[in-house]
């Protein structure tokens, strides 16, 4: 006996936006900073966040 196949239900679209870190522009060191990082006015270089 051939078992049939339950046709498959459509897959939503990818947003690949929401799963890519965002990439932001450092004003003052003029460069681009990696995701979790913020200027530190103290040693003027971006530096990783605490998490808490």
């Amino acid at each position: 006996m051939k078992e049939e196949k339950t046709p498959e239900a459509p897959r939503p679209p990818i947003d690949f936006e929401s799963i890519l870190p965002q990439t932001k522009w450092c004003k003052t060191c003029q460069c681009w900073k990696p995701d979790r990082t913020h200027h530190c006015s103290i040693c003027d270089e971006c530096v990783l966040k605490m998490d808490q």
